[in-house]
């Protein structure tokens, strides 16, 4: 990629420096799937998961991985469904991924009434606001509140 190629040319140009280290902060999932880019990098597989696929995605346009953020599209695609578009919609908050967001949001909507309490429990707050003040949502107004009531024992 761009960024890695321009990153190694400025280290050999400055090889006599003596602290030519990068360093640049990660989200606690993005610096877990870290491994999964040098995999892609080095081998052209990765192994990606619902958990590390935003991670992946963001991760992929920052360093310019046309390939792997290619394949991590699809990936999300394919896998976005009931089970797992919680998942996506917290990820896709943090790393600020509108698309992935505005998709996880709508089948977290129309699905909301099947959610799990694992499901719901493991929302960010931000992405349950965004699931419960959806025109679009179609809840029992006691079924509402019996779910904020045991994400709010959760999450005080």
């Amino acid at each position: 990629s761009e960024y890695f190629q321009g990153m190694f040319k400025l280290k050999s140009k400055n090889a006599e420096t003596k602290d030519s280290t990068s360093y640049f902060r990660l989200q606690i999932s993005a610096a877990e799937a870290f491994p999964q880019i040098l995999d892609h990098i080095y081998t052209g597989n990765c192994q990606i998961g619902t958990e590390s696929a935003v991670a992946l995605l963001s991760l992929s346009k920052q360093f310019g991985i046309r390939t792997l953020f290619d394949e991590v599209a699809d990936f999300i695609r394919m896998n976005m469904d009931e089970t797992d578009a919680h998942i996506y919609l917290s990820e896709a908050s943090i790393y600020k991924e509108e698309k992935i967001r505005a998709a996880a949001q709508n089948v977290c909507v129309v699905n909301f009434n099947s959610f799990s309490k694992e499901q719901v429990r493991s929302l960010t707050p931000e992405s349950l606001s965004l699931v419960l003040n959806a025109d679009n949502l179609c809840i029992e107004s006691e079924v509402l509140s019996q779910t904020v009531a045991d994400y709010c024992r959760i999450h005080p």
